[in-house]
């Protein structure tokens, strides 16, 4: 499995968005290799499954991060649900080197229209593992974005 997924097509409507995470363990300073991320999101027409459809996701992949905990996943820029008031975001889950299996925060994306006050507050007091990410353009025109993870040493599904 390699640190990199590309989970779209190249012909997938929408603006492609590279997003560059690194893994770290709870004491926040320690990278962490050989980390399962699973990832997936909505299409740029805020539906996760084919014809409109809400499940299964038809956007997804799966990534190991490399030996400086890093990894790469190419998409397009999620849009929000239609008829909803949610902001555009991306969902991860993380597990392996003997982590166990966990869900993290969606990302999600500086000037999204329905981002509350409440949530840059909460986001604010993650510091560097804030999860509401600016989002630039790279001189081909990509999207690029960043982000950090915390891995947790119990699981939060329940």
């Amino acid at each position: 499995m390699s640190s990199r997924v590309q989970i779209v097509s190249n012909d997938e409507p929408g603006e492609t968005l590279v997003v560059s995470g690194q893994v770290f363990a709870p004491d926040s300073r320690t990278p962490v290799p050989g980390i399962i991320v699973y990832a997936y999101n909505t299409d740029s027409q805020g539906y996760y499954g084919e014809n409109k459809t809400e499940y299964p996701p038809r956007l997804f992949g799966w990534m190991k991060t490399d030996d400086s905990g890093r990894f790469e996943l190419r998409t397009i820029r999620p849009a929000s649900y239609p008829g909803m008031q949610v902001p555009a975001h991306i969902h991860f889950t993380l597990w392996g080197n003997k982590y166990p299996l966990q869900w993290v925060d969606e990302l999600r994306f500086e000037g999204d229209r329905y981002i509350t006050p409440a949530m840059l507050a909460e986001d604010a007091q993650r510091g560097e593992f804030h999860l509401i990410q600016r989002v630039t353009r790279g001189e081909d025109g990509v999207l690029l974005c960043s982000l950090k993870i915390r891995v947790q040493g119990e699981s939060n599904f329940r």
